[in-house]
C-alpha cells in the first residue's frame, strides 16, 4: 500500500513542524540583526526549485550486528565513517544552501562528515521528525526478536532452520514480508511491542510528512542536504513521489535525489552508492 501523497499546499504555506511529546523542536532560524527590508526579503523568498540530496547514515555497530536500531543509537563504524566521507567527496562540488539531519547521532555524525568535504558548508540543522521509525521495546534487540513476534501475530510461523545466513536469508520470511503492506506490518509491530512505545502507522507517516514539510519550509536555496535513516528515507520517498518509489532498499552512505517544484516532488535517483 502506498503512502498518502505529500501535502503540497501545506508545504507551500510553511506548515509548522510537528514534534513528538517530550522532545524539543529544532531551533528556528534567527532573523537578520539588521532588520533591513532587503535582508527580510532574502530570508523569506523561496527558490523556484529545490533539489534534495538525501543521504543514509554510514554503517553502524547495530547495522553490523543485525540489531534493531530505530530511536536507539549506535556509533558509526570505521567503514561507516569512510562511507560518509566518500559520499561527501562525491557531493563536494554542490553548493549546499541548507543541511538537515535527523537528531540521532549516527545521522548527525554522517552529515558532519559529508559537509566537511564541502568548501563552504551551511550550518547543520537537526530535526527530530527525520528520525528512523520508533521500534519501542524491541530497540537494541536482534532482528529475529522483533520480526518473529510480528510474523506470528499475523498467523505466519517462523522456521529458523530455513535461515541460511541470518533472519532475512529465509525465503518464507521474504515471502511473508513482500505479501503485506507496510501499513499492516507497522501496525502489527505497534500491537506486539511489549512496552507499547512503538509508532503505529498513522503516527509514523504523519511524523515523516511533518519532517518533509519542515525541510521544505526551512530551505533557503536550491540545493539541500538531508541525512537520515534507511527505513525512514524509503518511507519519505514514497510519501514524496508514490509513483517513483517501488520499495527499493536504501544502502548505508547512499545518495537519493529528489526535485521539488511547484508543490510537487519527483524522484531523480534512488540509493546511489559511492565507492
Amino acid at each position: 500500500m502506498k503512502f498518502r501523497t505529500a501535502l503540497a499546499g501545506a508545504v507551500a504555506a510553511g506548515l509548522a513542524a510537528l514534534t513528538l511529546a517530550g522532545c524539543a523542536p529544532a531551533p528556528a532560524p534567527q532573523a537578520s540583526e539588521t532588520g533591513s527590508p532587503e535582508a527580510s526579503a532574502t530570508q523569506t523568498s523561496k527558490p523556484s526549485k529545490i533539489t534534495l540530496h538525501i543521504v543514509r547514515h554510514g554503517k553502524t555497530i547495530f547495522n553490523d550486528k543485525s540489531l534493531v536500531s530505530g530511536w536507539s543509537d549506535s556509533p558509526l563504524l570505521a567503514k561507516g565513517r569512510d562511507q560518509a566521507t566518500a559520499t561527501g567527496k562525491a557531493l563536494k562540488d554542490i553548493a549546499f544552501t541548507d543541511a538537515f539531519s535527523s537528531d540521532l547521532g549516527r545521522a548527525r555524525d554522517t552529515a558532519n562528515l559529508v559537509l566537511a568535504e564541502n568548501a563552504n558548508p551551511p550550518a547543520l540543522v537537526q530535526l527530530e521528525n527525520l528520525r528512523e521509525q520508533n521500534y519501542g521495546g524491541f530497540e537494541g534487540d536482534p532482528d529475529e526478536a522483533m520480526w518473529v513476534p510480528i510474523m506470528e501475530s499475523m498467523g505466519v510461523a517462523y522456521d529458523p532452520a530455513k535461515s541460511t545466513d541470518g533472519f532475512w536469508s529465509n525465503e518464507e520470511v521474504l515471502e511473508w514480508y513482500g505479501s503485506h503492506s507496510e501499513e499492516e506490518i507497522v501496525d502489527a509491530l505497534a500491537k506486539v511491542d511489549p512496552l507499547g512505545l512503538a509508532e503505529n502507522w498513522t503516527q509514523y507517516q504523519d511524523r515523516l510528512q511533518a519532517g518533509i514539510d519542515e525541510v521544505i519550509a526551512k530551505s533557503t536555496g536550491d540545493n539541500v542536504l538531508v541525512v537520515g535513516h534507511g527505513g525512514a528515507i524509503g518511507s519519505m520517498l514514497e510519501l514524496m513521489d508514490p509513483e517513483g518509489y517501488n520499495g527499493e532498499s536504501i544502502a548505508n552512505g547512499s545518495i537519493s535525489t529528489v526535485e521539488y517544484e511547484n508543490g510537487a516532488f519527483k524522484i531523480i535517483e534512488i540509493s546511489r552508492v559511492v565507492e
